[in-house]
C-alpha cells in the first residue's frame, strides 16, 4: 500500500472532514460507481451516509465524556464507522444483527486487562462480518478466549504505556529502525524490545509472512542488534505506529492455530469489551475508575485516545486505498541545497587531484 501525504496542523479534524466528504449522496455513488456498482439503491446510500455521520457524533461525544461512560460512546462510534465504512468499500448492504462476542466475568476482583471476550459463531454479528472485509484471511470465530491484554498488546501506540503497566505482559508488536540505504534498505530490532520472550526465533516464527518477505535474521556481535534484511521483490508486512515507527506484528496462538487479525479489529474488539463492562458492570467500572493505583486506568484513558485518532484514519486507508498520513511541514518547498550535481562532484575530485599533483611535484623538489 503506496503512502498518500496529507497537510494539516489538525490530523484529527481533517480525517473526519475527508470522510464526510462520504456522507453526501453524489459523492457515494460515484465512489460506488467507480466500483462496480452504477446503480445503488437508496437504502445502501442512505445506510452509509448516516453511519457516517452518527460515527462522527459519537467520536465526538466521547471527546467531552469521562471515562464512565467514554467506552461506549466510542464502541457505538467505532460500530458505526466501521459499518458505514463496509457497505461503502463492499457496495452492498452488510446485514448486522449482534456484536458477534460476549464477555464472560467470574471474578470481580480481577484486572480490567484479565477480563476475556468470546467471539462467536454468529455470521450476522459485527466481529464476523467486519473480520469478512477487513481481515478476510483471519477467521477468529471459535478461537477461544482473548484477553484485554493481549488487545492491548498488539496496538503500537500504546507500546511503552503497555510494558510500564503490565510488568509480566508480552508485547505483541516489535519495533523496528529502517536503515535507508545507497541501493538497498535494511531493518534492525534492538534485543531490549525482545526481552519478554524466551526465544528470539519463535517470535519470528509468530510473524505472517515473515520467512516469504525476510531472509533469516542475522545478529551482530555482542547482540547489539537483530539484523532484517528484506527479500528481492518483498512487500511491507508491518503495521505504523501515528509518528510513523514501524512494527512488526505477532499473531496471536489460539486452541493451536496462529490468528492475525488486522488493528482495526483489535481495536473493535477491546472497545466491545470496556464498553460492556462500564454499561453492564457499574460494581465492577465505577470502583475501578475511583480506586485505581495500578496505571491502568491511564493506560485505558490512552487507549481510547488512540482509538479515536486511530480508526478514522485506518478507514481512510481503506477508501482511499493508501496509507494515509497527516503531515505538518512546509508545501511547495524542495531544499536540494545538501546535494550535489553530478558536474559538481567532478569539479571536486578534479579539483583534490590537481591538489595532489601539485604536492607530489612539490615533494620531487
Amino acid at each position: 500500500m503506496e503512502t498518500k501525504r496529507i497537510f494539516t496542523e489538525s490530523p484529527e479534524d481533517e480525517q473526519w472532514r475527508l470522510l464526510m466528504h462520504y456522507t453526501y449522496p453524489i459523492n457515494i455513488k460515484g465512489f460506488l460507481k467507480n466500483n462496480g456498482n452504477s446503480n445503488p439503491s437508496k437504502k445502501l446510500v442512505e445506510s452509509i451516509s448516516g453511519s457516517l455521520l452518527q460515527a462522527k457524533e459519537y467520536f465526538e461525544a466521547c471527546k467531552l465524556s469521562t471515562l464512565q461512560i467514554s467506552p461506549l460512546l466510542m464502541y457505538y462510534g467505532a460500530t458505526n464507522l466501521l459499518y458505514g465504512v463496509s457497505n461503502l468499500i463492499t457496495g452492498r448492504e452488510n446485514k448486522i444483527e449482534n456484536h458477534g462476542m460476549s464477555i464472560q466475568i467470574d471474578n470481580s476482583d480481577i484486572k480490567i486487562a484479565d477480563i476475556n471476550i468470546y467471539p462467536n459463531s454468529s455470521k450476522t454479528g459485527a466481529l464476523s462480518v467486519f473480520c469478512n472485509i477487513f481481515c478476510s484471511a483471519c477467521k477468529i470465530i471459535k478461537s477461544g478466549k482473548w484477553k484485554i491484554e493481549e488487545l492491548f498488546a498488539s496496538i503500537p501506540d500504546l507500546l511503552n504505556d503497555f510494558l510500564d503497566c503490565y510488568k509480566e505482559g508480552k508485547p505483541y508488536v516489535i519495533p523496528v529502525q529502517i536503515l535507508k540505504q545507497r541501493n538497498s534498505n535494511i531493518e534492525r530490532i534492538k534485543p531490549l524490545c525482545l526481552e519478554r520472550f524466551k526465544d528470539f526465533n519463535d517470535i519470528f516464527d509468530r510473524i505472517k509472512e515473515f520467512e516469504n518477505n525476510y531472509l533469516p535474521p542475522q545478529y551482530t556481535s555482542k547482540m547489539k542488534y537483530i539484523i532484517l534484511h528484506p527479500k528481492m521483490g518483498s512487500k511491507n508486512i508491518g503495521i505504523y505506529s501515528i509518528s510513523g515507527q514501524k512494527f512488526l506484528k505477532l499473531s496471536y496462538l489460539k486452541n493451536g492455530n496462529l490468528y492475525n487479525p488486522s488493528l482495526e479489529i483489535i481495536m473493535f474488539m477491546a472497545l466491545y469489551a470496556l464498553g460492556f463492562i462500564s454499561r453492564y458492570n457499574p460494581e465492577i467500572w465505577n470502583p475501578f475508575i475511583r480506586n485505581d493505583i495500578s496505571g491502568e486506568k491511564l493506560l485505558i484513558e490512552k487507549f481510547l485516545y488512540y482509538s479515536r485518532r486511530l480508526l478514522p484514519n485506518l478507514a481512510l486507508n481503506y477508501i482511499m486505498d493508501n496509507r494515509v498520513v497527516f503531515v505538518n511541514e512546509t508545501q511547495g518547498f524542495i531544499d536540494n541545497s545538501l546535494y550535489m550535481t553530478k558536474d559538481e562532484v567532478k569539479s571536486i575530485v578534479k579539483e583534490e587531484f590537481r591538489k595532489m599533483m601539485d604536492r607530489e611535484r612539490m615533494d620531487l623538489r
